[in-house]
């Protein structure tokens, strides 16, 4: 069983370059219960392709029962994308 949620990957702060730094931000779900990782990905892919990151990168993930972190679904900053 899977949740998908969204959440920023950045904070504005005019003493970091760029003015932004490193922060995870609040997580907010989309979806509760989701049977599959498959699904849970599928969910991810179709939320950030109809949601621009903006600034501080919003991104759709989505995280297992036992509390493991899914693919970063959509290139959140240090981690890989998935096809």
């Amino acid at each position: 069983m899977f949740t998908v949620f969204h959440r920023t990957w950045w904070r504005d702060n005019p003493n970091y370059p760029n003015g932004l730094e490193p922060s995870i931000g609040v997580s907010y779900v989309i979806k509760h219960r989701v049977e599959t990782e498959d699904e849970a990905r599928a969910i991810c892919k179709e939320w950030n392709n109809s949601h621009e990151p903006g600034r501080l990168s919003r991104k759709a993930e989505y995280m297992g029962r036992n509390g493991d972190k899914g693919d970063y679904v959509g290139g959140s900053p240090g981690h890989q994308e998935t096809e």
